[in-house]
């Protein structure tokens, strides 16, 4: 790392976390995220605050978050949005540990940029879990290297008690904690972290069994399947940015050019593409969300740190860390991923806050089918319910039939029409239901 001589390796961890949670601290307002999955965690988290209940904020379950969040659920969004940074950062700290494990050079540099990845920097500014895991895998991998069983247990525990997904990493994390060990010693290391982790992540995920059986062991898939371009897109510019993803063609040309790897032992390779080819893999199962890759960019940063020569290196990652705020498109240059995203929840936010003003003026008992909507409108009239107006996720045919026998007038957002006919395979206008923009709202109005 390129810096002045007197500040120490502490110091300088210090002002990479420093530097992640102050990037990060004008874009913790609006809401939780534009995600509904981040106003899901909102929801279950003061559910379990207010009635000691385990309540999922989704399939199968975010124990370890959930319980976490709902110790200050009243903190509201910048709450929620600034633990996730703190997360970030603590996810970058590790990982310049790790890097100086490694003998990465500008190990500084590193921590930055993954701390910068557009899909990871989004991420950390909203309420979903990811920062967590990424932050508790990150901690249990440095203490693999640092042959530290008990502690890289606890950590790998958390990370699977938040993400379940991040037991992925225990195989790779196994030959880290074997390496250079003999038989005795290495199944001993192993044996140490399984039992822990696997303790942690069972009582992590005894309330969600115990509320859900084995039906939590499942996954949402409402969306429509992505298009090869579609996902090939996830898989590069939604989490590297665009700058980001041509730093790291740059990179690896480089070291494609000047062909000079660094001196890394085969089993660090194995364990790094492992980590790689697991997330793709599992990514392309239900490629819906470019962030089920975000515990790769670590791996993929030190691949491309391995490869490349260290001019190369240093360009990818200032071109990262630029990348959630700079992009190139048509109209040349135009703003990141974090950009658009704030704008975006800005104007859902107060599109969903007319919507509700909007159905206080119209008369009588009725039910509107909101899609995506249902989540912060649920957080939004928690504490002021009414019970003339019903709002709906989407419904089946037997929900909608009730719901008219029942005596409410069904509507439906825009776009919701499509989406409930391919979740469910029937047409609510068919049944029913009308297209909320027929309204005509005032007092008395007859609609």
């Amino acid at each position: 790392m390129m810096r002045a001589p007197f500040i120490s390796r502490p110091v300088a961890l210090g002002l990479l976390c420093a530097a992640v949670l102050l990037t990060r601290l004008p874009f913790l307002g609006a809401g939780y995220g534009w995600h509904a999955d981040n106003w899901r965690t909102a929801l279950a988290a003061r559910h379990i605050a207010e009635t000691g209940a385990y309540e999922a904020s989704r399939f199968p379950g975010y124990p370890v978050q959930e319980y976490a969040c709902a110790l200050f659920w009243k903190a509201g969004a910048w709450g929620f949005n600034f633990a996730n940074a703190v997360f970030c950062a603590v996810a970058a700290l590790f990982f310049a540990l790790i890097c100086i494990e490694y003998g990465v050079e500008d190990w500084w540099m590193a921590g930055l940029a993954l701390a910068f990845v557009p899909v990871l920097y989004v991420n950390s500014v909203s309420s979903k879990d990811f920062p967590w895991a990424l932050a508790f895998l990150l901690g249990s991998w440095w203490c693999a290297t640092r042959k530290r069983p008990v502690w890289t247990g606890a950590l790998l525990g958390l990370a699977m008690g938040v993400r379940i997904t991040s037991g992925a990493a225990a195989l790779p994390i196994a030959l880290i904690l074997s390496d250079g060990a003999e038989n005795r010693v290495a199944l001993r290391r192993v044996g140490v972290t399984a039992l822990i982790a696997g303790g942690i992540a069972a009582v992590a995920f005894a309330p969600v069994y115990a509320r859900y059986g084995t039906d939590f062991f499942n996954f949402y898939a409402d969306h429509a399947l992505a298009g090869p371009w579609a996902i090939a897109k996830r898989m590069t510019v939604e989490v590297w940015g665009v700058l980001g993803t041509a730093g790291i063609c740059v990179a690896v040309a480089a070291g494609l050019v000047k062909r000079r790897p660094r001196a890394v032992t085969e089993r660090r390779l194995l364990t790094w593409w492992s980590v790689v080819v697991v997330y793709v893999v599992a990514f392309l199962c239900l490629p819906d969300e470019a962030a089920y890759l975000i515990p790769a960019a670590p791996f993929a940063l030190l691949l491309v740190w391995w490869g490349a020569p260290r001019w190369a290196f240093n360009l990818c990652c200032g071109l990262i860390v630029l990348s959630p705020f700079v992009t190139l498109g048509r109209n040349g240059v135009e703003p990141g991923l974090v950009m658009t995203d704030h704008r975006d929840r800005v104007r859902t936010d107060e599109s969903i806050g007319n919507f509700l003003q909007f159905t206080t003026l119209v008369s009588g008992s009725n039910a509107y089918i909101v899609g995506s909507w249902k989540p912060p409108i649920d957080v939004m009239t928690a504490n002021a319910p009414r019970g003339d107006v019903k709002f709906v996720y989407l419904v089946t045919a037997g929900e909608l039939d009730e719901l008219i026998k029942q005596g409410w007038r069904v509507w439906y957002l825009p776009l919701m029409r499509e989406f409930n006919a391919r979740v469910y395979g029937y047409d609510v206008a068919e049944r029913g239901a009308r297209d909320v923009r027929e309204l005509r709202p005032g007092p008395g109005a007859r609609n």
